[in-house]
């Protein structure tokens, strides 16, 4: 009776122990989801799922609900209507289909399984042994309730031994009770050793999972902090990129380069430069101008970059290109000024920088500090910005002149328009930038000056220099 008794608490202690998940282990599992196939390319699924596992874990039901998913994972307003916007249902949809499909792929031998249940947002953390059922000869025996569930053999009765052992020999059975005391011990000693080894491993693993997990919750906060205002205004995003006026030889001109066949065609004279000596007058009537025809290709890919990050985010973006932007236009709309000395709007709120543009006669534009007391500068001649280090603004204004929330990426030259373009695009970036922010940037004027590499007119790496709030 004492000998069932004692197997009927070890088989407790085993089912305790196997019945629900630890946070290390629900963490290194989502590590492992994270890494597969199903996962890594997913962004806004691994964000999904990352915050409804921590709400789980942290006893925060109240947050796995559809509107409190939708304003942190997705940035909308707290006042959004979800029944018009379906897309934490969406993404919870596309999260569960690729849970599926990593749990029969590269998961299907974990040991641990995360669901997302039809009809809710709480997960659940299931133990393979929950579906599937145990065999006979599994229940028959005691398990071990040493952590990691170690295998042992079932112990044999002393007081009512298998029929024919050589332990109760009349002749050996003081020799043999401790030879099987010291396989006891081994076995114990075996045990905490794999156990040590095992417990090391999980310890990194969930250091490495729940680190991921910090990363990808940070960046979406940066996201939304940054870009809050906008994604609350009802209005589309306005991007607006300069376009100046550029001049072109005609006809005439490419006439008095001979029969250079390189200008026979279009597509020659758009890609082959033409040449003359350094002295040589050029009559005006053998040049056409081109008013905001052209946009610079910096400029462009700057606003791509700018379009891609707001579609991600779910929000209406409208294009603005040269002369085609009015007042009305900006009129309380949120709007992101590519450029800086060519955009007639960022120039209209350069005076409220604290570290603004300006111009100087020896052709050599310039970022001055005008709030410091010794009014730092940095700048350099135009032909110098194509092959050294371009400096670059980025200005996060609030409610100015024009009504609306602005963001204003702008540099020296074209390459730091688009380096600031991408840094406010990339979450980790942003998430970088804003940790060292002043406290209280949120609810005011914020303008972050950089530096970038220009590597064959393109840009390289970047630094902060300094930031301002006011």
């Amino acid at each position: 009776m004492a000998e069932r008794n004692s197997s009927d608490t070890n088989g407790a202690v085993a089912a305790e122990h196997q019945g629900r998940p630890t946070p290390a282990e629900v963490g290194a599992e989502i590590a492992r989801v994270f890494a597969s196939q199903s996962f890594s390319q997913a962004t806004r699924c691994r964000e999904f799922l990352h915050f409804v596992v921590t709400s789980a874990l942290q006893g925060c039901e109240d947050q796995l609900k559809e509107r409190c998913i939708g304003i942190e994972v997705f940035g909308r307003s707290p006042g959004y209507s979800t029944g018009d916007d379906p897309v934490v249902r969406v993404k919870a949809g596309e999260v569960r289909r690729r849970l599926a499909q990593y749990y029969a792929q590269e998961g299907r031998n974990s040991s641990l399984r995360i669901e997302l249940p039809v009809g809710s947002y709480r997960p659940e953390f299931l133990r393979a042994s929950e579906s599937e059922e145990m065999p006979p000869e599994a229940v028959a025996q005691p398990t071990s309730n040493l952590p990691g569930d170690l295998p042992v053999p079932a112990p044999t009765s002393l007081e009512n031994p298998p029929a024919g052992s050589p332990a109760f020999a009349e002749d050996g059975r003081q020799a043999v009770i401790a030879s099987s005391a010291g396989a006891k011990a081994a076995r114990f000693s075996t045990s905490l050793g794999l156990f040590a080894t095992a417990a090391v491993f999980l310890c990194l693993g969930a250091l490495a999972a729940w680190l991921l997990a910090w990363q990808a919750q940070q960046a979406p906060r940066a996201v939304r902090q940054f870009w809050g205002p906008a994604l609350d205004s009802p209005k589309g995003v306005v991007i607006y990129v300069p376009s100046p006026i550029t001049y072109q030889p005609n006809m005439q001109l490419y006439e008095k380069a001979g029969a250079d066949p390189r200008f026979q065609t279009l597509l020659g004279r758009t890609r082959n430069l033409l040449k003359f000596p350094p002295g040589q007058m050029v009559p005006w009537n053998e040049i056409w101008p081109f008013p905001h025809f052209y946009v610079a290709a910096a400029d462009a890919r700057a606003a791509i970059t700018l379009e891609k990050e707001f579609s991600a985010l779910h929000k209406r973006v409208v294009m603005r290109l040269g002369e085609r932007c009015t007042f009305d236009d900006l009129r309380g709309a949120p709007a992101v000024l590519v450029g800086g000395l060519d955009n007639r709007w960022s120039m209209r709120r350069n005076s409220e920088l604290p570290i603004r543009f300006v111009e100087s006669p020896t052709d050599q534009e310039q970022l001055v500090d005008v709030t410091g007391p010794q009014h730092r500068s940095w700048g350099q001649k135009w032909e110098q910005l194509q092959q050294n280090e371009d400096v670059g603004i980025i200005a996060r204004l609030q409610q100015g002149a024009m009504g609306g929330f602005q963001v204003i990426v702008a540099g020296l030259s074209p390459n730091s328009n688009e380096a600031a373009a991408n840094m406010i695009s990339d979450p980790k970036q942003l998430a970088r930038l804003l940790a060292q922010a002043p406290p209280g940037w949120q609810h005011k004027n914020l303008e972050i000056v950089f530096g970038t590499n220009v590597v064959e007119y393109g840009t390289g790496s970047s630094r902060l220099i300094t930031e301002r709030i006011w």
